[in-house]
């Protein structure tokens, strides 16, 4: 009976006091900065190892000791909702007897010989006509997937594999995938419990599947390994000289690299790992499904790799969505573009002129004249009304546009004169009369009169002979009279002027461009812009770095970390690629912030506490890469304290470099144009002592203003949206009025 009984007296009571005092942790802080205060047993760890009896030997050191402290005592753990719970399946791998797997081998090589490419074939052309079932592509990803690893791994040819081992193929297995993808988003609520959404990432994980065989396929025969480059089970007839394996390692390679060229030409495959990875699921897609992932982003990044070497610079076509304008302000633009234009042509030849010598521009007067007097008689002869489109003529007269006094009609009546003197050096005869005549109606005082055509004693020379000339051409004097008028305004000397009002139409026209960008940025901004797009295809340099970069993402970050903490059930090639990923994305590119994560940190935790994993030469690269990442971020820690709360968050790219190099090191290619306190008072500055002054000929105040500026990079556009931004001027028209 004595023995019966426990030799442990507290178990004789069960309703024994198992309060075992208080105590301080002397390393670990409370808030109020003293040792934490602890109120739970510290001695049962000893009685739980120990239940019959109080250990002997407490100097062991595998022994329980007195002293274990487990803060997460008497907390509740956070239950997961079913809908977020990861997903569960559980594949069956049924194993035959040898006599059954030698048969089914030898089934399934003669049917990939005599039978894979014709049914294949006829498979997929009954799946694009649609002549099958809903969702009969699926049994062709599965025997595309399952005789594309077969004949990879079993005397691999690829002629038996010719019908999958194509572009086209390969586009609608993406095409797929992309479809599959985003048909998932309609069901993503549920988690497992959604069927719909289970049955499509089923869908996709064996569209994905498919994928990542066709490019394990693609590797091969660009390396074939050691054991299909020298096949020894072949038959007598497949049997082949050394010379025959040569060349057809080399004719595969070529079809190889003929495929990799057309498949790494379009952007939008690069995108799929890039898409999926970033939108993986744990509640309704499997850690299969993840692996098929990781296992081809590397695939794809190392072939990707390969190419670029081979070819000096890879150019890939990416397609872009561009915007323009509607239909009604692309031809006001494209009109506003012509019209700048004639005005640049004019002002060129107007310059030429105003550097002519007085012996050149009477040359080149009497060469116009000559054939423009000719023209001009012809139809004051015939004596006829000269047929012109009105809409076409300009406006002469705008009643409205100043106070009807002397100064604005002498201003408008220059510039009617101008408007002949343009058309008749443009050798225009029947616009400029046309012109002219609807001037003189408009002003009768400068109308030439019969009094000046009869005045011959007060002429001269030249104008003596215009006027003989025109007489002897049978003119009416009120015809000898136009004639005589249009010749003196041919002869007057206009450059300057017309240089002027020509300046003035060009800044004009830029200012209408820059008012037109700005509404059209702030009905973008509201969303009422009613701008057209369209999808065009451009060729463009491969970037490898940026392209690596996207894979920084927080989301793929994350998946990847998922994957590393079943690192225990991953094949040993899969714990490879996730390696050979982070190295990419994060050691190479120098921004090693970006593992600066306390999930990840707790994985690393839990390998190095592995005894098992620790031993095995296979995981010496991962221990490597794990110290690598510690050792970085401890480098940080004594730079920046605040590392430490950043773990607790995925970051972007540039908060991961920011973290690891210091807050604001981080830099873009593409800046954005940066105003200073500085540089701001000083353009106010600059405005207010400018804004009265006369400006120099064919300059206005921006123009003087971004000659005086400090800094010489700001354009003029640049200067006039920062004034508005200031508050000095409402518009750049308003800018243009103080000039």
């Amino acid at each position: 009976m004595k023995s019966d009984l426990p030799r442990n007296p507290i178990a004789l009571v069960p309703s024994h006091n198992r309060f075992g005092g208080t105590f301080e942790l002397l390393d670990t802080k409370s808030l109020s900065n003293r040792p934490l205060i602890y109120h739970h047993d510290v001695t049962a760890p000893v009685r739980k190892a120990c239940p019959g009896s109080a250990p002997e030997n407490t100097s062991d050191a595998s022994a329980p000791t007195i002293g274990l402290v487990d803060l997460d005592f008497g907390k509740k753990m956070r239950r997961k909702p079913r809908t977020r719970k990861p997903l569960i399946e559980r594949e069956f791998h049924r194993r035959s007897i040898l006599s059954v797997q030698l048969y089914l081998r030898n089934f399934c090589w003669q049917f990939l010989r005599n039978c894979y490419n014709p049914l294949m074939s006829a498979a997929r052309g009954a799946i694009l006509r649609q002549n099958t079932q809903a969702n009969d592509e699926t049994y062709y990803l599965w025997a595309m997937r399952f005789f594309m690893a077969f004949g990879r791994l079993y005397r691999f040819r690829p002629q038996y594999l010719s019908e999958s081992l194509s572009v086209s193929v390969f586009n609608w297995v993406y095409t797929l995938c992309m479809g599959y993808r985003e048909s998932l988003f309609a069901y993503k609520r549920g988690g497992a419990t959604n069927q719909n959404a289970l049955q499509i990432s089923r869908r996709l994980a064996l569209a994905v599947s498919a994928y990542l065989q066709f490019l394990l396929c693609l590797q091969e025969m660009v390396k074939p390994s050691p054991e299909s480059a020298a096949s020894t089970d072949l038959d007598d007839e497949e049997k082949e000289s050394v010379e025959d394996r040569e060349n057809r390692l080399r004719a595969q390679k070529q079809a190889a690299e003929s495929l990799m060229s057309n498949i790494f030409y379009v952007a939008e495959y690069q995108d799929l790992y890039v898409l999926l990875l970033r939108e993986y699921n744990e509640s309704i897609q499997s850690k299969e499904y993840l692996i098929d992932l990781v296992e081809g982003a590397h695939l794809f990044i190392s072939l990707l790799t390969s190419q670029e070497k081979a070819a000096m610079t890879l150019i890939v076509s990416r397609r872009q969505r561009r915007r323009h304008a509607n239909e009604k302000r692309r031809q006001e633009r494209a009109e506003r573009r012509r019209r700048q234009q004639e005005a640049a042509e004019a002002r060129r030849k107007l310059r030429q002129r105003a550097n002519e010598s007085p012996e050149e521009r009477a040359a080149r007067l009497a060469r116009t004249w000559g054939v423009l007097s000719t023209s001009l008689l012809t139809m004051l002869a015939a004596n006829k009304d000269v047929v012109v489109d009105d809409d076409d003529l300009p406006q002469l007269f705008d009643p409205a546009a100043a106070p009807p006094d002397a100064a604005s009609m002498a201003k408008q009546l220059r510039n009617a004169i101008r408007l002949v003197h343009t058309e008749l050096h443009a050798n225009r005869a029947s616009r400029a009369l046309l012109i002219a005549r609807n001037m003189w109606d408009i002003w009768p005082e400068a109308a030439p009169s019969l009094d000046e055509a009869n005045q011959d004693g007060e002429m001269d020379e030249d104008l003596l002979k215009e006027k003989q000339r025109a007489m002897e051409a049978g003119l009416e004097p009120a015809q000898v009279a136009e004639y005589t008028a249009l010749w003196r305004i041919f002869l007057l000397d206009l450059a300057d002027e017309q240089l002027e009002v020509i300046d003035a139409s060009i800044r004009e026209d830029e200012e209408k461009d820059e008012e037109e960008e700005r509404n059209e940025l702030i009905r973008r901004e509201l969303g009422d812009s009613d701008d057209e797009y369209d999808v065009v295809d451009k060729e463009v340099a491969f970037d490898l770095n940026a392209y690596l970069l996207r894979f920084t993402h927080p989301h793929i970050i994350r998946s990847l970390i998922q994957l590393l903490a079943n690192y225990a059930l991953n094949p040993p090639s899969t714990n490879t690629c996730l390696l050979h990923l982070f190295h990419r994305i994060a050691i190479k590119p120098h921004i090693p912030g970006i593992l600066f994560q306390l999930r990840l940190f707790s994985v690393i935790q839990t390998i190095i506490k592995d005894p098992i994993l620790t031993k095995l030469d296979e995981s010496k690269e991962l221990l490597k890469f794990m110290k690598y990442v510690l050792r970085k971020f401890f480098e940080a820690f004594e730079r920046n304290r605040s590392v430490a709360v950043e773990a607790l968050f995925f970051k972007s790219t540039k908060e991961a470099a920011e973290v690891y190099s210091g807050y604001g090191t981080y830099e873009t290619g593409h800046k954005a144009a940066t105003w200073s306190t500085d540089l701001d008072r000083e353009l106010g500055q600059l405005f207010e002592a400018y804004r009265y002054d006369p400006v120099p000929q064919g300059d206005d105040l921006v123009d003087v203003l971004k000659r005086n500026l400090s800094d010489p990079t700001k354009t003029r556009r640049q200067i006039i949206t920062r004034l508005i931004f200031l508050g000095k001027v409402d518009s750049a028209k308003q800018l243009k009025m103080m000039t």
